[in-house]
């Protein structure tokens, strides 16, 4: 590849990711902490920086470059989704704020939680309602523009020519949100009333199946026996919603780097050309966008010290709806050389993936259930060791940003460069693993949680 194409790369992702950096890391960061929150908030701003100058280098940067499709109209209207979804999101929450205790969606301080305070924990109903409304929105537009030439005869043609394409498309997405709805349903359930882990499993299985074997969303990985595929599908949907519940155990962790990971695959999948269709995957990367700027929008409000939480509606709805894009997106195709593309969700989702791996063998070696809460997340080993709770939060936005950008490198690179970006992940698990060794206490408490609010770290488990 060229370095021109390169610096595309690396610029449409340092881009995208300063939105993260400018919510997350001012909120979250900037509230007098110590050295090391400035030095984290430091290498994020700095990568901010970065990512505007090479994404507007008129010269090697992507916004201004023909080829690349980013100054087409097609792509302001994702940028206008994105913004017009973290503008609805943003104004949900904070009427979700007030009317959550209305709703029984509040979380109490009791003696594992140290909030010391009642917070609303409706943030997920406002973020569903937020892309719900989004979609409808696009939905009504569509219908009336996608079925008719005559009033669509003003747009730009490389808008007009998708119109019909995204009109055969509503019922998938329907779908998908349906789904996706069901799911955030059953983490209000658990929010208000409290549900079992076997029924809250059961269920996830349950839609997870649904999804694999009535609708064939799965995984190929160039494995020539379905079943495989069938099963890894359905065990990657349930580990991805019970994932980003999990991270949900200190204010702004679980929603800015979902933020992150839809950024990073949404850009990664509009630098991939769909083999069948010639194009990039608007489809997917569009409803990446619309997440992301859901789960910006809430972050206005998530930051530390939160005023609300996401809860279990809001982790379930995430970690569904990205599990589903990724089993969505094409990486590349049987005829292809670069089949190491296959690699850029497990990727981009390293971090959350071996938080949840990690937590789950330090209970069962210490002969408990893994799905009973305790400190032994990554963000409270980085508080173990001496960090605030910002800069804890800070410090995992890196680790995944890192991973991040290595997967939209992942599509322009070949197979030897390929090798040297999966070494720089796994050199960042080793160092995550570094860390929780290092701040591991003999006695991780359990009963203890985290000032957050956030879930207790136990499989899609309620805060207790």
């Amino acid at each position: 590849m060229s370095r021109s194409v390169e610096a595309k790369a690396v610029g449409v992702w340092l881009s995208a990711v300063s939105v993260v950096s400018v919510v997350s890391a001012v909120g979250v960061g900037g509230r007098g902490s110590g050295p090391a929150g400035r030095m984290v908030w430091g290498c994020w701003a700095q990568r901010a920086r970065v990512g505007l100058v090479v994404g507007f280098d008129h010269q090697s940067g992507p916004f201004f470059q023909s080829e690349s499709g980013l100054t087409q109209p097609w792509f302001i209207a994702m940028i206008g989704a994105f913004a017009g979804t973290f503008t609805l999101s943003a104004i949900l929450t904070w009427w979700m704020i007030g009317y959550s205790e209305r709703l029984g969606l509040v979380d109490r301080p009791t003696e594992r939680k140290n909030h010391g305070r009642v917070v609303p924990k409706g943030g997920g109903v406002a973020m569903i309602a937020a892309v719900l409304g989004a979609f409808a929105l696009l939905s009504v537009g569509l219908w009336w523009w996608g079925g008719d030439p005559v009033r669509s005869a003003g747009w730009p043609e490389s808008l007009r020519v998708h119109l019909a394409g995204g009109l055969s498309k509503l019922d998938a997405l329907w779908l998908i949100l349906g789904l996706a709805g069901a799911v955030g349903f059953l983490g209000f359930c658990d929010d208000r009333w409290g549900v079992p882990w076997p029924v809250r499993l059961g269920l996830q299985f349950a839609v997870a199946v649904l999804c694999v074997v009535w609708q064939g969303w799965q995984m190929t990985i160039f494995i020539g026996v379905p079943a495989v595929g069938a099963v890894l599908s359905t065990v990657w949907i349930v580990a991805l919603i019970n994932s980003f519940n999990m991270l949900d155990n200190m204010d702004g962790l679980s929603a800015g780097i979902a933020t992150i990971v839809c950024v990073t695959l949404a850009v990664f999948l509009l630098n991939t050309v769909d083999v069948q269709k010639g194009s990039p995957q608007y489809f997917v990367a569009g409803l990446l966008l619309v997440l992301a700027g859901a789960l910006g929008g809430f972050l206005v409000f998530n930051r530390a010290p939160a005023r609300i939480f996401m809860g279990d509606s809001g982790s379930f709805f995430i970690g569904f709806l990205v599990a589903v894009c990724t089993l969505l997106a094409t990486y590349t195709h049987y005829e292809s050389d670069n089949k190491f593309r296959i690699l850029a969700a497990p990727m981009v989702l390293a971090v959350p993936f071996y938080d949840m791996i990690s937590v789950i063998g330090i209970r069962l070696r210490e002969g408990r259930s893994p799905f009973q809460a305790d400190r032994c997340h990554l963000s409270h080993r980085l508080e173990n060791m001496g960090m605030r709770r910002p800069e804890a939060v800070l410090t995992i936005y890196v680790l995944t940003g890192i991973c991040g950008l290595c997967t939209v490198t992942l599509s322009f690179v070949d197979a030897r460069g390929a090798g040297l970006l999966i070494a720089v992940v796994l050199l960042v698990l080793l160092l995550v693993a570094m860390l929780e060794q290092t701040g591991r206490r003999p006695s991780a408490g359990v009963g203890a949680d985290q000032a957050a609010g956030g879930s207790p770290g136990g499989l899609g488990g309620p805060r207790a």
